[in-house]
């Protein structure tokens, strides 16, 4: 994410003291929506495997599978599919990653193969290796939702921003739905500065899920980019009343408190944030007693 401004407008000098605090609240943004996604993929875990549970309910076991109890109503490439949806929702990534392979040797043209080992893959950070199995995927069957917005979160992490976008709205145009995906699309429009697009993705992300805080702090944080600081500090506020243990949150008020002056505002935010573990830059600290002395 990019740096918001921690800027006063009295003095240059306080403007050249604010790019700590702009990077510090770059890695927190950061910490903060890694936390988000994953637990977005998390649950796209749970979607896939009851699907294929639904699928293939009285399908063998995985252990029925490895000593070959199938007959001809249960293709042994569909018991390896279901097996290694097991191994995945445990997090055995690489016993998954095998079922998967054995899969797809006994069936290449199954996209979902493909889609789930392409998602052990990127949660085992084999990013390239995800989304060469995230292509094939689409390759076999381009209304595969799932593998452009787990594609897009791999070519995210590869820092291939206008890629992951697209393959962000091909997820949307394919299923409007989904609050994650508006969300990731928006922190790569705040990336690339499109800070209007950010705003338009996460207010649709709050509409479809009212009660992400990161979403507003996110958006918080777009509109503070815009120099919108009443906005950002509403949605800080936001974020803050829906999970009022949201450190970054009361530091990102702060910035903007501190940014129109409001220097207790700031103080008490500052103050929270650190209550709650976020280590405060001492340059913001700086400017906050400056401030402070000005008003007395």
């Amino acid at each position: 994410m990019r740096q918001p401004d921690l800027k006063t407008n009295s003095h240059k000098h306080n403007e050249e003291k604010t790019s700590t605090s702009e990077k510090e609240i770059r890695q927190n943004i950061l910490r903060s929506e890694e936390q988000a996604n994953w637990f977005v993929l998390a649950l796209l875990v749970v979607v896939f495997i009851v699907i294929l549970l639904i699928r293939f309910s009285n399908t063998p076991s995985a252990t029925q599978a490895k000593f070959g109890e199938t007959d001809a109503h249960y293709p042994l490439g569909q018991v390896y599919l279901q097996s290694g949806n097991e191994y995945l929702c445990k997090g055995q990534y690489d016993l998954a990653i095998s079922d998967f392979s054995k899969a797809i040797e006994l069936n290449p043209s199954d996209s979902g193969a493909y889609s789930f080992r392409g998602l052990a893959h990127l949660q085992k950070g084999q990013n390239i290796l995800a989304i060469s199995d995230l292509t094939k995927s689409i390759e076999i069957n381009p209304n595969n939702r799932v593998a452009y917005l787990c594609r897009g979160r791999a070519y995210s992490l590869r820092n291939q921003g206008r890629l992951a976008i697209l393959d962000y709205t091909s997820a949307i145009e394919l299923d409007e739905s989904n609050a994650g995906t508006y969300f990731y699309r928006g922190n790569l429009y705040v990336d690339e500065g499109s800070y209007d697009l950010a705003i338009s993705d996460y207010s649709k992300a709050i509409k479809l899920n009212p009660k992400d805080a990161v979403a507003y702090h996110n958006r918080g944080l777009a509109y503070g980019r815009k120099d919108q600081i009443i906005l950002a500090i509403s949605d800080y506020s936001k974020a803050i009343e829906i999970n009022p243990r949201f450190a970054d949150a009361y530091y990102g008020r702060a910035i903007k408190y501190a940014k129109i002056h409001e220097s207790a505002k700031a103080w008490a935010d500052v103050q929270m944030a650190q209550s709650l573990g976020h280590q405060a830059d001492p340059k913001l600290l700086e400017i906050l007693w400056q401030d402070s002395a000005r008003e007395r």
